[in-house]
């Protein structure tokens, strides 16, 4: 069974590790895990290993914090956009009484990691899109209170160790286990989600990891 190109978010050779929700089936192929999938309430991910007749795996929304290359199986979600965190239920209000102790005027400080396995590849951030202005809404939360009027948003991690850019009219080479494309437009929404998040970016890159030229 093919999956419905409209319903169905694929990633070739990446394995999803864990956060099953019950034993694996066997189905005829991705696409029968797929539907699997979308038919099982609690399953927001899946990953199918094996070629015809092979074994599919339902997961639950963790599914994609901890992951691996494995050239055999697909993973993916059985919708056109991977879900977004589910948003919190209730409206929190901050009251700001006497000052107990001072930092610095910026000080807090979040992150933003470049890696597939967090879905930073999956997200639209741009505000555009609903699902990057609702949330830099909710990240600009994190600047009240502070006396310099923002926060600092590290864009970092092993992520960014691996990125290549596309950017002025260069191409990425392609991807694999230790690179991945960051291009132009993906960058433009990121700086337009960090304005709008009231934050400032503190942009985190390391070289010389061991595979930056040979991977």
């Amino acid at each position: 069974i093919a999956p419905p190109s409209d319903t169905c978010t694929l990633q070739k050779g990446t394995d999803y590790l864990g956060n099953d929700i019950a034993a694996p089936l066997a189905t005829k192929g991705v696409g029968e895990c797929c539907v699997s999938c979308s038919t099982n309430a609690k399953c927001i991910f899946f990953t199918y290993e094996g070629g015809t007749n092979g074994l599919c795996h339902l997961k639950n929304t963790n599914a994609p914090d901890s992951s691996r290359p494995n050239a055999s199986v697909t993973s993916g979600c059985p919708s056109a956009d991977p879900p977004s965190p589910t948003p919190a239920a209730t409206d929190y209000y901050v009251r700001v009484t006497s000052k107990v102790s001072e930092t610095g005027p910026n000080f807090v400080c979040w992150n933003i990691d470049a890696s597939e396995n967090r879905g930073f590849f999956w997200r639209n951030l741009s505000t555009s899109s609903a699902y990057g202005a609702k949330l830099a809404r909710q990240a600009s939360a994190l600047a009240f209170g502070q006396a310099a009027g923002y926060s600092l948003l590290r864009f970092g991690g092993s992520g960014n160790d691996y990125l290549t850019y596309a950017f002025g009219g260069t191409t990425c080479p392609p991807t694999s286990e230790y690179k991945h494309c960051l291009n132009e437009s993906s960058w433009r929404g990121l700086l337009s989600f960090t304005k709008a998040a009231n934050a400032r970016m503190i942009f985190g890159l390391s070289m010389n990891t061991g595979h930056d030229f040979t991977a």
